[in-house]
């Protein structure tokens, strides 16, 4: 198997997985939460900082580097027995602002990161509240940046698309027959990099500014769920 297509490969697994899962009499479950990925794409982060100086003494405050990136959580899961599998959907964001003094007029540059996740997973259960999973990852990332003095303008920077895996243990707290709340620590693997070069062009800034424009990095991430069961949690469920 070439390493160009473990992600294809292993996505296919998974969704055949998810397909046999849901042919099955399996509990089904809806799930909300909020996750946090620490990431630090460092050509990125070399552009802000490269962005920042291109102001000189216009710049009244900087841009901080993007560090992590949060947001939103749904699911649709099915279990049988100590198995799981289901189909996943994170928006995680950042927005990253300066302040620039252009004249006698101060501006906001907001630059509005934003990783939408779309997953296949599967996971087992070893004890009745603690399991392990892996997951095949689509993500798709948007840059856009904007000016507080033209907020209807919005200029795209960045449109990629990457793969990863993500592998993460399973810690479940039930409330009652039908809730639990779920607490996902997970070490995330992209399968191919990202290049930043676009997000250089559309600022202005050299194209051989700071070093490589393309990154490819392990990340870590935690969610907090709230499952919601369709019929009664049976013992061995999570």
């Amino acid at each position: 198997m070439q390493f160009r297509n473990t992600p294809v490969h292993l996505f296919f697994c998974l969704l055949v997985c998810n397909l046999f899962f849901t042919q099955m009499t399996a509990q089904i479950q809806l799930n909300v939460g909020y996750g946090v990925l620490k990431t630090k794409p460092i050509p990125f982060n070399q552009i802000i900082e490269s962005y920042n100086q291109s102001f000189g003494n216009q710049l009244v405050t900087a841009m901080k580097p993007l560090n992590s990136l949060e947001g939103i959580h749904a699911e649709v899961a099915f279990s049988e027995e100590f198995f799981s599998v289901g189909f996943e959907w994170q928006n995680l964001t950042r927005d990253l602002k300066n302040q620039v003094k252009n004249g006698a007029v101060e501006e906001i540059h907001t630059l509005h990161y934003a990783n939408d996740m779309l997953s296949l997973h599967a996971g087992m259960l070893f004890m009745r509240n603690f399991g392990v999973g892996i997951t095949g990852d689509y993500n798709i990332i948007q840059a856009k940046k904007n000016v507080s003095t033209n907020k209807d303008v919005s200029t795209s920077l960045l449109s990629a698309n990457q793969w990863s895996s993500r592998f993460y243990l399973h810690f479940n707290i039930p409330l009652d027959d039908y809730m639990a709340i779920a607490i996902r620590p997970y070490v995330r693997t992209p399968w191919n990099s990202i290049d930043y070069a676009p997000v250089k062009n559309q600022l202005g800034l050299p194209a051989s500014d700071n070093g490589r424009s393309q990154d490819k990095k392990i990340d870590f991430g935690i969610q907090l769920i709230l499952q919601s069961f369709l019929s009664p949690r049976p013992e061995s469920d999570y």
